[in-house]
């Protein structure tokens, strides 16, 4: 780490991809903001920033403010402070780093295990999850998955239709239903954006599907919607506890399968790098 502080203008010139509002000359701390796209996208950004300020001596505060998707004033004014504890929060009078996109740290989508381990140990520093989302995935993890070889599935459907070819469902299911007969794995969890799937999972797969437990309004989602299920936003917190949950519950099985395409599935890679990921591409 260097020892004095960088100027911005070297800032901007050493590190693409990112706008910086210059704050108070005297102090180390500099505020993380992403570019407004979705939770986990949003994370990957977060994470160059976090490795900009581990390489320049800076102490960050992240801050995902009213503009993000997932804000509800009445739990605060920051979304990653719903989640995570971070021992600066202060906004005023600091740096004011945004990372438009988080090339040249990480490749979006297309992931070395160079980068899930860089990116695990940003996580392990800075991503402290609240003691009651702990208690939840630990919770879960005790009643559902304990005694078995957890084959986590990732399903990100209709609102990926516009950026990528969508691998057809029963291309999932076929790579599930081999991977259970051949005994590889004897339990999955279940994770996706539509919702008319987690009931087919369900119904195939009886005692062998786990799933979460939803709290979020997805009432206006069907088996149309362009959009995906936490697009939904009459519940916004509720849907990044969702996610945020799922992710972390992903991260937990012993292997996971899902689409190269996916923030959230790729994120739960970052949090344990040590999964076998199987990825399902068109």
């Amino acid at each position: 780490m260097s020892s004095t502080m960088i100027s911005v203008s070297d800032l901007l010139t050493k590190y693409p991809n990112i706008e910086i509002e210059e704050g108070n000359q005297a102090t180390a701390l500099c505020l993380i903001d992403s570019r407004v796209h979705g939770l986990f996208a949003c994370m990957y950004c977060i994470l160059y920033g976090l490795f900009i300020c581990e390489q320049e001596n800076m102490h960050p505060v992240i801050h995902l403010g009213p503009h993000h998707l997932y804000y509800e004033e009445k739990y605060g004014e920051n979304i990653f402070n719903y989640f995570f504890e971070q021992p600066y929060t202060t906004t005023e009078g600091i740096h004011r780093m945004k990372v438009i996109h988080p090339d040249i740290f990480i490749t979006w989508c297309n992931i070395s295990t160079l980068e899930k381990k860089i990116s695990n140990l940003l996580i392990q520093k800075y991503f402290r999850l609240k003691p009651i989302y702990e208690d939840i995935i630990k919770d879960f993890v005790s009643q559902h998955y304990w005694g078995h070889r957890m084959l986590g599935v990732h399903y990100r459907g209709t609102d990926k239709a516009t950026e990528t070819n969508l691998v057809p469902f029963e291309e999932y299911v076929e790579k599930i239903d081999y991977l259970l007969k051949n005994r590889i794995c004897d339990r999955i969890f279940f994770a996706t954006d539509e919702i008319h799937l987690r009931g087919y999972i369900r119904k195939r797969y009886r005692e062998r599907a786990v799933l979460y437990s939803l709290e979020g309004d997805y009432s206006a989602t069907g088996t149309n919607n362009e959009k995906g299920l936490h697009y939904s936003l009459s519940t916004p917190y509720l849907h990044a506890k969702d996610a945020i949950i799922e992710c972390y519950l992903l991260s937990n099985c012993q292997m996971l399968l899902s689409s190269a395409k996916s923030s959230m599935s790729l994120f739960s890679t970052f949090i344990n790098p040590a999964i076998a990921h199987i990825v399902v591409e068109p």
